[in-house]
């Protein structure tokens, strides 16, 4: 098992953006158990409108995820059923890929990807 693989050793629920409701709010797919580690850190980053944040946390997961999208660290059999009310779920204000080196095709195992919350 790659290092990548190995540290993913807790589980969030990722819930994608799914357009908007009858209000004009953004709403959400179903739940999805995501392996991953996850981070509580502040971080500095820059978002998309060049603006400099500060993270709330870090975590690196086994697959691609949407901006918009939220995150909260937990089994699916107890995620909220309003995500967006919740104040533990967190939306996904960056997410990056860093392929390790001389790979030829990305992979969950030899590929870091990491939502900034």
């Amino acid at each position: 098992m790659g290092l990548i693989k190995s540290m993913r050793t807790q589980t969030a629920v990722y819930f994608a953006p799914d357009g908007y409701d009858g209000f004009g709010e953004l709403s959400y797919s179903d739940g999805v158990e995501v392996p991953c580690r996850w981070e509580s850190e502040s971080q500095r980053f820059i978002d998309g409108q060049g603006e400099e944040q500060v993270s709330t946390a870090l975590v690196y997961v086994d697959r691609d995820l949407e901006l918009g999208g939220l995150l909260w660290e937990g089994e699916l059999a107890d995620a909220p059923i309003r995500p967006a009310e919740n104040k533990d779920t967190f939306p996904i204000r960056q997410f990056t890929i860093l392929p390790k080196l001389k790979v030829k095709t990305k992979t969950a195992n030899n590929t870091l990807r990491t939502a900034i919350l």
